[in-house]
């Protein structure tokens, strides 16, 4: 079946050819990600598709943002404080990349470049800003989750790659700012789209799971 073959097939992509990707063929990826299922067909999602010069502003405005943490980030979802098994499975991650890119764990430089490169959305030609609504509830969250995964699996028929990321909205006045999103939005999550750089060996980086039996609760079932 195919779609268990692009599920299996999906990696996250963190390196780009610097190749632009048309607004004809994101609009395709959009229109099927549509498809998504929502709440009782509330279709609560809008995006902003960014590419060209004003995502070139808009990674240098984040970068500069994330350079200077004065004041702190402040995220609309505000980040978790992470405990186990959660912190350890996030630290497996970073330690993979740290070592497919040669960063030393106590290299800060480094560790701040590598940062500010998924800032940056890790140079993509594109980016899709994900929002909702702010008198929506958590549901709407849920229904973003949805239309995400619907986008990540269905640019591979376009042999795209791409990557979900939270980095670039731990600044939301920063893309309010640069694409006008009013203050009335909820500024979720991002996707970093493009054609993969498989010359980079970060884009050979699998991340690993734990077996089912780790998180399934069954009842009932023989």
């Amino acid at each position: 079946m195919e779609v268990i073959d692009a599920i299996w097939r999906r990696a996250s992509i963190r390196s780009f050819k610097p190749d632009p990707v048309s607004k004809e063929t994101l609009h395709q990826i959009l229109e099927i990600a549509l498809r998504a299922p929502s709440w009782t067909n509330v279709q609560p999602w809008e995006f902003a598709i960014v590419g060209g010069e004003p995502l070139a502003r808009l990674k240098k405005a984040l970068a500069e943002r994330a350079a200077n943490q004065d004041p702190p980030a402040k995220p609309d979802i505000p980040w978790p404080v992470f405990l186990e098994p959660y912190d350890r499975r996030r630290k497996e991650l970073g330690y993979g990349i740290y070592g497919v890119k040669n960063i030393p764990r106590d290299d800060q430089q480094k560790k701040l470049d590598w940062y500010l490169k998924g800032v940056q959305f890790f140079d993509a030609p594109a980016a899709i800003i994900l929002y909702v609504d702010r008198s929506l509830n958590e549901w709407a969250i849920l229904d973003v989750g949805h239309l995400s995964m619907c986008i990540l699996l269905t640019a591979q028929e376009f042999k795209l790659g791409a990557c979900s990321q939270a980095a670039p909205t731990r600044f939301p006045e920063v893309i309010r700012k640069e694409l006008g999103i009013p203050d009335s939005k909820l500024i979720l999550t991002s996707i970093a789209i493009g054609y993969p750089n498989r010359d980079d060996p970060i884009n050979s980086l699998r991340s690993t799971r734990d077996p089912v039996e780790k998180f399934a609760h069954c009842y009932g079932l023989d």
